[in-house]
């Protein structure tokens, strides 16, 4: 057995892994690391987390898929989501920096002219990065 620490905790945390073969389990471990994902604990959930999409993979719900789908699967589903994810993040960071550099015009008001105008040109770059980054993503 590959995986004994990996596999008890998956048991405890999903008691329909109890009903399967632990050379099955393997197998369905050995496919979703050979997607990308990496084992995480943290002291109170176990799952799997995409090492480049941080895109995580709870363990209660896995049991559904058996070993041979979690490849297509991972092909079909979860690794284009992750680009719509990645987009999804860009625009709402863009977003929040368009709002925060509006917003920050009222620093005119409170800070000297050199100051403020600092703040809101750092703020309007910071919008204007991540406007590129997610015009970047899109195509």
């Amino acid at each position: 057995m590959k995986y004994p620490d990996i596999i008890e905790t998956m048991k405890a945390l999903e008691s329909r892994y109890n009903e399967w073969e632990d050379d099955k389990i393997e197998k369905q471990i050995d496919e979703i690391l050979s997607c990308g994902y990496e084992w995480k604990w943290n002291g109170e959930r176990g799952g799997f987390k995409h090492s480049v999409s941080g895109l995580y993979l709870n363990i209660p719900g896995l049991n559904f898929y058996q070993p041979e789908d979690i490849r297509p699967t991972y092909e079909r589903t979860w690794s284009t989501s992750v680009d719509y994810v990645k987009k999804k993040e860009s625009f709402v960071k863009f977003l929040q920096a368009i709002a925060l550099a509006i917003i920050s015009l009222v620093c005119f008001a409170f800070l000297q002219k050199l100051h403020a105008t600092i703040v809101v040109g750092f703020l309007f770059f910071r919008a204007l990065y991540y406007y590129l980054t997610y015009k970047n993503q899109k195509r």
